[in-house]
């Protein structure tokens, strides 16, 4: 039933834009919804952000935006875009969280509250989440992106290890889903909507 990569002249993209597909989360969704991970992978504590403004280093600590554990390790809440071919925009947006070096993270904070976000301010992060649809993606390398007045933009590039790696993870941010994957990876994540085509 697919067109190809060009999703833009499926019926299915069309019909999911412009009236919505029914969903098993009990909605309709019109168009793109994004997935979020609400915590890192393991996070032990209260799933209920606190505000950013309230960020402890020493212990424990979540808001919307910051995460630290048990003052040792520091993660920031990232956009993790995948392109649909055939669809110049929007992308199928992922909420990840991805860990950063105390450094990096002191000097991500220090750039929002300062108003400096620079595109061009990059620095290593790895993927603390494991999404579903995809084989683990716990660990994997990447680069944030600051991005002002967003969540920095993270391009996962290798494996958990650092080194090159074929994950599907990898290629799919780079190159792009087709509109199957695209109804797949949702109701791998609770959002099943495949039988509006049935």
């Amino acid at each position: 039933m697919s067109t190809g990569e060009d999703a833009s002249n499926d019926p299915r993209w069309r019909k999911f834009v412009d009236v919505g597909l029914k969903c098993s989360c009990g909605e309709t969704h019109v168009g793109l919804i994004s997935l979020s991970m609400l915590v890192p992978a393991g996070w032990p504590g209260s799933t209920d952000p606190d505000s950013n403004e309230n960020l402890n280093l020493d212990g424990n600590f979540l808001s919307t935006d910051y995460c630290v554990w048990e003052g040792k390790y520091f993660a920031i809440r990232m956009s993790l875009p995948m392109r649909i071919q055939g669809i110049e925009s929007p992308a199928l947006l992922l909420s990840v969280w991805g860990s950063v070096d105390r450094t990096n993270f002191d000097a991500y904070v220090a750039a929002v509250r300062n108003n400096t976000l620079n595109d061009r301010a990059h620095a290593p992060a790895r993927l603390v989440n494991r999404i579903a649809g995809f084989p683990d993606t716990f660990g994997l390398m990447g680069a944030a992106i600051q991005q002002p007045g967003e969540p920095p933009l993270l391009l996962v590039l290798n494996g958990a290890d650092n080194k090159p790696s074929d994950h599907p993870l990898i290629h799919e941010e780079r190159n792009g889903i087709t509109l199957d994957r695209l109804f797949d990876i949702y109701a791998e994540n609770g959002h099943d909507m495949r039988s509006s085509f049935t």
